[in-house]
């Protein structure tokens, strides 16, 4: 039930990203699980990117 309820909020914050982007920064779910996230962080000097898994 939990992960239900985790996934349901991970797609509406997704909705909402997508509609207003932040600067600097790239994140999205995998194709595949919602659950595991890639971001990009980027600043005048250098890209930094990170993977994550969400686990409850």
């Amino acid at each position: 039930m939990a992960e239900k309820a985790c996934v349901k909020r991970l797609q509406k914050e997704y909705r909402a990203l997508c509609k207003e982007p932040v600067s600097h920064v790239v994140a999205r779910p995998s194709p595949n699980d919602i659950l595991e996230w890639r971001e990009s962080y980027f600043c005048s000097c250098s890209c930094s990117q990170l993977w994550s898994k969400i686990v409850s």
